[in-house]
C-alpha cells in the first residue's frame, strides 16, 4: 500500500487590526502629499525656468512670465517675484501696490506656512 500524502496545516492570516489599517492609511496619505509637492516642485522650477528677468533697476529679484495671469512669489533660498506678462500696462500705483505685497510674502517667508 502507497503511504498517504501529507497535507500541510491551512494557514489562516489573522484579521488587520485599526493599528494597521491607521498606519496604511497614513503613510499612504504622506505618499499622496509628498508626491503632489514633488509635482509642485517640478512645475515652479519651468515656471522660473520659462521666465524672463524684468530690466529695471528695482527688479533685481523680479521676473516676467506669460504662464501666469496674478504675481506670484516663488522659491526659498533665492526668492522671486514673478509678474504677469501685462504688466507694463499697469498703473505706477499697482505695479508699486503688487511689489509691495509679494516682498511681504518673501520677508515673512510664507513658502513655509503654505507647506502645511
Amino acid at each position: 500500500m502507497a503511504p498517504h500524502p501529507t497535507r500541510e496545516p491551512q494557514r489562516t492570516r489573522a484579521p488587520l487590526t485599526w493599528q494597521q489599517v491607521a498606519a496604511a492609511v497614513y503613510g499612504g496619505g504622506r505618499l499622496v502629499f509628498l508626491s503632489l509637492l514633488a509635482s509642485s516642485y517640478r512645475f515652479t522650477r519651468r515656471l522660473v525656468r520659462a521666465s524672463r528677468p524684468v530690466a529695471h533697476p528695482w527688479a533685481a529679484d523680479v521676473h516676467e512670465s506669460t504662464w501666469i495671469a496674478v504675481p506670484v512669489t516663488v522659491g526659498l533660498i533665492h526668492p522671486k517675484i514673478l509678474l504677469p506678462s501685462g504688466w507694463r500696462e499697469w498703473p505706477k500705483e499697482r505695479l508699486e501696490a503688487a511689489l509691495a505685497h509679494e516682498r511681504t510674502h518673501v520677508e515673512r517667508a510664507d513658502w513655509a506656512i503654505a507647506l502645511w
